[in-house]
């Protein structure tokens, strides 16, 4: 599970950086995060970001001309915000300009899963025409994919949206440069974990998960970094 962070920071003239904000995208979804320097070597993360079950696999049924990918037995849309106590300790420290900074990077803290319930949009044949109606997804009200015409618009389910509480942890090793005509870059890689508790049911036909571990990549612009 790789996801791609990009990040805007702001940073005074004489102070270190003070919050960094931007897009993740992974192979689990995507979502937005902040961060906020309380030091040179410690940060608050926060961030909210979908997420899937490994074994989901997205299906199209041919049947119908208007038809959209869907994951059959998903039951709900999953979202994870997490905010995170961070420390880091420089491994390589820059002598020139454009020379690499690496840190070593490792955050803890609380993790709140979001479970919003699958609408399915389901057509069946009256006279010389298909009539759609909306379903929430359960395997007694939906036992195959022959109806399924793909997910219902993404307006419902808000008003059942369930919460579930884990903890979260972050590890792994960011590199930064600058070249004098350009913005600080970096780029990191590491290890996510996220455990619950008691546990996602998120596919029908599937075990309930509780750790979810996934690898990232991440890739941020600087704004404003002192040299």
């Amino acid at each position: 599970m790789i996801f791609v962070f990009v990040s805007f920071g702001v940073r005074s003239a004489d102070n270190p950086r003070l919050w960094d904000m931007g897009l993740h995208i992974n192979t689990n979804g995507f979502g937005l995060g902040s961060t906020l320097r309380l030091s040179e070597n410690r940060m608050i993360d926060v961030d909210f970001s979908s997420f899937k079950h490994q074994r989901e696999s997205k299906v199209v049924n041919h049947n119908f001309e208007n038809k959209l990918p869907f994951v059959f037995g998903k039951l709900y849309h999953t979202g994870n915000f997490r905010i995170t106590y961070g420390v880091s300790k420089n491994l390589i420290q820059k002598q020139n300009q454009g020379d690499v900074t690496v840190d070593l990077r490792m955050s803890a803290g609380l993790a709140i899963a979001t479970l919003r319930p699958v609408y399915l949009r389901l057509a069946e044949f009256d006279g010389d025409k298909d009539v759609y109606h909306i379903v929430k997804y359960t395997p007694e009200n939906v036992p195959s994919t022959s109806d399924v015409v793909g997910y219902a618009h993404s307006g419902y389910g808000w008003d059942e949206i369930n919460y579930k509480p884990g903890l979260t942890s972050k590890t792994g090793i960011a590199l930064t440069w600058q070249n004098p005509a350009t913005l600080a870059r970096s780029i990191g890689v590491g290890t996510n974990v996220n455990y619950f508790p008691k546990g996602l049911n998120i596919m029908a036909f599937e075990p309930t998960q509780y750790l979810f571990v996934s690898g990232y990549i991440e890739f941020k612009l600087v704004f404003n970094s002192r040299n």
